[in-house]
C-alpha cells in the first residue's frame, strides 16, 4: 500500500511539476491566432460585450446630421446599387 501511495503522489507532483517546467522554458504552445471553440465564444461573448459596453465612453456623434448627407444618402440608395454621375 505504501508503494501505491507513494506513486500517487509521484504522479500527482510531477505532471504539474511538468507542465509548469514547459511553460516556464517556452516549450508550452500559445498561439493566440486560432479562433475559439463555440462553447467558450458562447461563454464569454454576452461578459465582453457587457465590459465594453460598460467601459465605454458616452460621446455623442460629432457629424450632425444634414439635409444635404440625407439626400446623398437616399440617392445613392434609390439607383440600385449604381452609380449616377
Amino acid at each position: 500500500m505504501k508503494r501505491f501511495l507513494a506513486g500517487l503522489l509521484f504522479g500527482l507532483l510531477l505532471f504539474p511539476a511538468a507542465a509548469l517546467l514547459a511553460v516556464r522554458l517556452g516549450l508550452w504552445p500559445t498561439e493566440g491566432t486560432a479562433p475559439p471553440p463555440f462553447w467558450e465564444s458562447l461563454l464569454t461573448g454576452p461578459a465582453v460585450h457587457s465590459a465594453i459596453r460598460a467601459r465605454a465612453p458616452r460621446a455623442a456623434n460629432p457629424l450632425a446630421p444634414t439635409i444635404g448627407s440625407a439626400h446623398v444618402l437616399v440617392s445613392s440608395t434609390s439607383t440600385n446599387g449604381k452609380m449616377r454621375g
